[in-house]
């Protein structure tokens, strides 16, 4: 511990934190796990457990390897303790290995290209650089950012750098490959260059949530049993609590406090509004945070997402123009949500901090909080707002949000979660129905009441187009004559003939239907989908099975269908839905001998 804070003192660690601050995530650190894949692709965290490890571990085996130079970009999500890692893992390092040279960096400050060089030793050095997604040159060029700090850090050890997993637009965005070339001879199948292996760090597990409730609510206290069983009930509550060690550390103030949080977007309230009052001695709260959310805002119009740092001049000048006034900005406090580096620069201590200050003016009716898209993260809390406040006040509030122009090219689709290809196999039928009852974190969805908002409804002629802005999914039926009579009937074989052959329109997966018989209901159009018709959709259970789904009462079979999952209510509706399987082993005729009627998603 003296090791690493002589050395942060003496400027080797570049950083806006203080001695105390460094020795607070030390010894409060909770090593997390880290896996290969990213964790917010799962439905649930099971699949994570035959593959994570602790982080700890991995990190150890691939940076003290001296056979190879090892070069490992570590990504995770807002919040979930990038920084802290570094801090605790070099610490780690020091007391494990005292005689290996470990250096540690943070990309944010605009010096850190020299700090780099200046490093002694570097073959034998361990190099972690946090943070590339807040570097001033990344925001403007990832890749070649990434492709240059690399070809700076080629004499070292191993080099380790963190990032946002939301920097790249997606997986295959992620560079595999440096642009440093091996030195040693190849084996059959290695590129000539030297790898960027990838890992995720993992949300948090029951026991790790567990380990830390202990050390700060110790069972043995029995003078804090409510405030323990509280901070249990908090974490059931709101699952963004275990996932985010950045909101857990507020857990034990939480947990003493009377604040009934159920919901993410309050957490953030809280913080926010917590920091705020503990800078009231020199600012009025609401002074600082008018102050706060406008340079979000302008930060966002300026640069989107990306962390971006304001002169004081420019601080100034907005303190002038909102509160007729300049406070000293001096005073902000060290553990300040509003942060200022060695250079006199202001920012955000953490970038969802940002999304947060965006998300709130944009209910407020801030139209430069939509003049770029939103991350997955600000739409969650978007639509946890939206589960916090339902009034008719606020439903008005997210009415105009949804439906504004802007709208369609910076909030929408809320969610591409459940607009997803079609399953091998059958579909999750339970939690498909009930997905507006129990999902929380990137897979939520909105609150219902939203949906009205979302959907709309266009008459040509004799068809029928429904648009779902939630889930940007277009539907067509045909030959519709009125409201209630139903589409068109064909053959399933015909219907699959027509789906084989075309380019523009395909069967809805079982989750795209549901979203149907939701949005439907949404805009007091339930009568387009009949009770007792067969529609077909495009999941597989096996090779020449299918499966067709049917509303209301489940429909006799006849021995051409049989019942796989049986008059399921869909969430947010009164309506049940029944799927059946179909295929040569019902019948030989089973295509001929079955009407169906079919909604058509367009192709994307």
């Amino acid at each position: 511990m003296d090791k690493l804070l002589e050395e942060a003192a003496a400027g080797k660690f570049v950083s806006q934190f203080t001695r105390a601050e460094l020795a607070n995530t030390i010894n409060g650190y909770i090593q997390p796990s880290c896996s290969p894949t990213d964790p917010t692709n799962s439905d649930d965290e099971a699949y994570l457990s035959d593959i994570r490890e602790p982080v700890f571990n991995y990190m150890d085996r691939a940076v003290l390897d001296s056979s190879s130079r090892n070069y490992i970009i570590l990504l995770a999500d807002s919040g979930m303790g990038k920084t802290s890692f570094c801090i605790s893992y070099r610490s780690h390092l020091l007391k494990a290995h005292p005689s290996q040279d470990v250096a540690l960096i943070s990309l944010t400050h605009p010096e850190c290209d020299r700090h780099i060089s200046r490093i002694k030793s570097k073959s034998t050095c361990i190099l972690l650089l946090d943070a590339l997604d807040e570097d001033a040159i990344a925001i403007q060029n990832g890749r070649g950012r990434l492709d240059s700090i690399l070809e700076l850090a080629v004499d070292f050890q191993s080099v380790v750098i963190t990032c946002r997993s939301q920097f790249f637009a997606d997986d295959h965005s992620i560079p595999v490959e440096t642009p440093i070339r091996r030195i040693s001879p190849r084996g059959i199948g290695q590129n000539q260059n030297a790898n960027l292996k990838r890992f995720y760090l993992s949300p948090f597990d029951n026991k790790q949530v567990k380990r830390y409730i202990n050390r700060h609510f110790p069972a043995w206290a029995v003078h804090r049993f409510g405030q323990r069983s509280r901070a249990f009930k908090l974490i059931a509550d709101i699952p963004e609590l275990a996932s985010r060690p950045m909101l857990l550390e507020r857990l034990p103030e939480i947990a003493r406090g009377k604040d009934d949080l159920r919901e993410l977007y309050q957490l953030y309230e809280f913080m926010v509004s917590g920091w705020a009052h503990r800078e009231r001695n020199w600012i009025p709260e609401e002074k600082l945070l008018a102050v706060s959310r406008e340079i979000a805002v302008q930060s966002f119009a300026r640069s989107g997402h990306r962390a971006q740092r304001i002169t004081k001049g420019e601080l100034q000048s907005i303190a002038n123009q909102l509160i007729n006034n300049d406070p000293d900005w001096n005073h902000l406090q060290t553990r300040s949500l509003l942060n200022r580096d060695s250079n006199g620069l202001f920012k955000f201590a953490h970038l969802s901090i940002l999304e947060f200050l965006v998300v709130q003016s944009a209910v407020e009716g801030d139209e430069r909080a939509l003049s770029h898209p939103w991350t997955g993260f600000m739409k969650q809390l978007f639509i946890s707002w939206g589960y916090y406040r339902h009034g008719e006040e606020d439903l008005a509030k997210a009415r105009s949000l949804l439906t504004s122009s802007k709208a369609r090219t910076s909030i929408l689709p809320l969610s591409d979660y459940w607009a997803m290809p079609p399953r091998q196999g059958l579909p999750n039928f339970k939690l498909s129905a009930t997905r507006r009852l129990n999902e929380s974190g990137s897979s939520r969805l909105a609150i219902p009441q939203w949906r009205t908002s979302n959907i709309s409804l266009d008459k040509s002629g004799d068809s029928i187009t429904v648009n779902d802005h939630e889930f940007f999914l277009k539907w067509h039926t045909q030959s519709v004559v009125q409201a209630g009579s139903g589409g068109m009937m064909m053959t399933l074989t015909s219907a699959q003939q027509i789906n084989a052959r075309s380019d523009a329109y395909r069967f809805p997966s079982y989750d795209e239907f549901i979203s149907l018989v939701e949005g439907l209901n949404a805009i007091g159009k339930s009568d387009l989908l009949n009770d007792g018709v067969f529609f077909p959709i495009s999941d597989t259970p096996g090779e020449k099975r299918h499966l067709l789904v049917s509303l209301g009462k489940a429909r006799e079979t006849g021995g051409i269908t049989k019942i796989v999952d049986k008059e399921r209510l869909v969430s947010a509706t009164r309506r049940t839905i029944t799927c059946y399987e179909t295929g040569q082993a019902q019948s030989h005729k089973y295509g001929s001998q079955t009407s169906v009627q079919v909604w058509w998603i367009d192709k994307h």
